[in-house]
């Protein structure tokens, strides 16, 4: 359980930075990272 906490606590923080340098280059990083996986 703590682990997951952590996790969702990490991802939130990733999140709100992303939304201060910008929400478009986030959304473009998270394409491109999506499409080399596939």
């Amino acid at each position: 359980m703590k682990r997951i906490k952590i996790y969702k606590i990490t991802v939130t923080k990733a999140f709100l930075a992303s939304l201060e340098l910008g929400t478009r280059y986030s959304l473009e990083e998270w394409g491109e990272n999506r499409l080399k996986k596939n």
